[in-house]
Formats: C-alpha cells, structure tokens, sequence
C-alpha cells in the first residue's frame, strides 16, 4: 500500500499549522490527518500530516493514492460531527481501532475537524507564534469522555513550559500526567487517563539557517532553504540586497550595522546552520571566526579547492584563538557539478538537508 505521508520532520507540521490559520482565519472548517506510529517503520513518517477542506480537497499532499482518498471520505463524518477519531486503515478498507490483531500494512491515522471559532483561532495562531520565536509546544487532543466525567469539556489544550498557553483547562492530575508524558516525545501517541482516550503531539519550531551575504547565491540559498524546511534568517550590511523585496521567503532580513558583531543576542545552537557567502574573503573571515566561537551544527563557506580551505586554516590560528576549523564546510556544498547561482544553491541546500538528517538520526 503506497504511503501519502511524508516525512516526520517539522516542516510539514509548521505548514500545517500555517494553512490551518489561513482556512480558519477566512472562516473555513478544516479535517486535519496525522499518521501515528504503530511500529517501528512508522516512526520516520511518524506526526506526518494532510489536511480535508469541506469540498474534498486537500492541502500539502496530492498523490491521488487508494488511502489518501480512503481519507479524504473518513473526513466527511468527522466534518458531520465535529468528533475526532482515531482509525486503522488497511488494503481493504477501515476497521475499527484495535490494539491488537492489525495487520502489518495498517495505516493508524487521527483526524480531527477544526472549526473557525475563537478557541481555536487562539490556539494556531498562539501556536503559530511561538513556533516561528523558537519555542516548543504539546498540542493535546481529546478523543472520547465518559458523560460523567470531570474532564469532558477539555476539547484541546496547547502547553508551552509547565504551563497551559491556550485552549481547554485541565485538571493539576491531567496537566501532570500530560508533561509527563510529553517528555523526550518524538512522535504522537494516544493515550488513556481516567478513562478518556487523548492524542498528545509534539511542535518543534524550525530549525534555524543563518545565511550571512544577501548576494545571488544567497537569495536562490534562502528560497530552496525556505521550501525545505528551515527557518531563514538573511543578514548583511547593504539595505539594498537585504530586504523583504529580495528574500520574501525569507522568516528574518536583518540588516547589519558591520559584519563585526553578527550574532548579539541570538543563540545558535547546534540545530542551528550557517552559510557563509558575503561579498567579500575579509568579510567571510570576520563572520566565520563568530561562528566558530557558536555551537552551530553545520558550518559552510564559500570557497573555492584551491584557496578556500587556506582562508579558513587562517582563521584557525589568528588571534592565538585556534579555533576548530575541522568544522567547516569549504568549499560549500555537495559536490554536484553546478556553476550557477541557482545551481550552487541547491548543492548548498543539499549539504543543509544531509547534515540535518545526520542529526536527527
């Protein structure tokens, strides 16, 4: 059975959480369908998601496979009633959910209808927010309560911290037994407390590319980055090439007053990259013995075989500094023959996309 969902990287969950805001900011209900891990196989594709608009058509996926339609008509019920449900889809069709006798080749998908009401507006939009300062949140969702139970007005709750940011109330036991299970949380899980069944969900914000130089190669470097999932953020010291015009993209433009200080009050840590490409080898110099003082996980600059890994030994050594220049990628890029801006580009992007795997796995 052909498999619609892609990735469990947070770029598909920051873009459903994107278009979410967009359909219910212009009033419209939206079917969200996460896949949840049932084996260890499901675990990559794990949180991945495809959304249902009323009409049929869906957003962020558009294969036109046997389960992706199986889910677009599942949608309808929930749409109907406003109810989420959690489902096993096989070769065959839908069966109930079981925690056992499934089949090796079932799909285990959550869908949940999202209505336009203020509640919810709050929540994407307060999880929006935080998502796009860096912060970490768990999304948690009720599947079913008892009508006797205290805890059967809780619909969905957004957590941020220790604390609830948006969404429903929860009890000090719920909220306890929730950050519990929350923590070290790589994929969705559903579990049961007080006999309700509930659907906890981890938000990652994206994680962070710095590209220091605004020029060509750094534009067609921000468009590919921002399609693959990083949170762009372009610096240089020109208000002519770093602006909002040239990078619409692009999370952040910052417009520098010198190359000298690049990084005040920002923490680059080692899921964040950077990408050296500025005007000129002094510049580059100056921006890459900054980096190197950082933790950031992947470090490239632009260089040619003959002279770039030089520049940057010299930069290891200046200063009395001896700073670890192992770390640096020079030339930049995966070696795949390109010439062009756009080409170097996207060997760039490649490197990016390679060494953030690495990292994650």
């Amino acid at each position: 059975m052909s498999n619609i969902f892609h990735d469990s990287s947070v770029i598909n969950k920051a873009d459903c959480v994107r278009h979410i805001n967009q359909f219910i900011t212009n009033g419209e209900s939206v079917v969200v369908a996460t896949l949840v891990a049932r084996k260890k196989s499901d675990l990559r594709t794990a949180g991945s998601k495809m959304l249902v608009r009323r009409n049929g058509e869906i957003a962020g996926v558009a294969e036109g496979g046997a389960l992706e339609r199986k889910i677009i008509a599942t949608a309808a019920p929930v749409f109907a009633s406003g109810m989420p449900s959690l489902i096993n889809f096989d070769g065959l069709g839908t069966v109930e959910d079981k925690e056992t006798g499934i089949s090796e080749n079932v799909e285990r998908i959550f869908l949940e209808n999202i209505d336009p009401d203020v509640s919810s507006l709050h929540l994407f939009n307060t999880l929006h927010d935080r998502l796009s300062k860096g912060h970490t949140s768990l999304l948690l969702s009720r599947l079913s309560a008892p009508a006797d139970s205290c805890e059967q007005d809780i619909r969905r709750c957004l957590l941020g911290g220790n604390d609830v940011v948006a969404g429903s109330f929860l009890s000090s036991l719920l909220l306890r037994e929730t950050l519990s299970r929350g923590q070290d949380l790589n994929t969705p899980i559903v579990f049961q407390f007080d006999g309700i069944c509930y659907f906890l969900e981890l938000f990652l914000p994206l994680y962070p590319l710095y590209i220091l130089g605004a020029g060509k190669v750094g534009r067609f470097t921000a468009q590919l980055a921002a399609f693959s999932g990083f949170r762009v953020v372009v610096m240089d010291d020109d208000p002519w090439f770093a602006n909002s015009e040239r990078f619409p993209l692009a999370d952040e433009v910052v417009v520098l007053e010198s190359f000298c200080d690049c990084f005040q009050g920002r923490s680059v840590d080692a899921n964040s990259s950077v990408v050296v490409i500025t005007r000129g080898h002094e510049h580059d110099k100056e921006v890459l013995s900054q980096v190197l003082l950082t933790e950031a996980g992947y470090v490239g600059m632009m260089g040619c075989k003959a002279d770039g890994p030089k520049k940057v030994a010299q930069v290891g050594h200046e200063g009395g500094t001896h700073l670890d220049v192992s770390r640096v990628h020079c030339p930049i890029g995966l070696p795949i023959g390109g010439a062009t801006p756009e080409e170097i580009a996207m060997s760039i992007v490649a490197e990016l996309i390679s060494a953030r795997t690495k990292r994650l796995t």
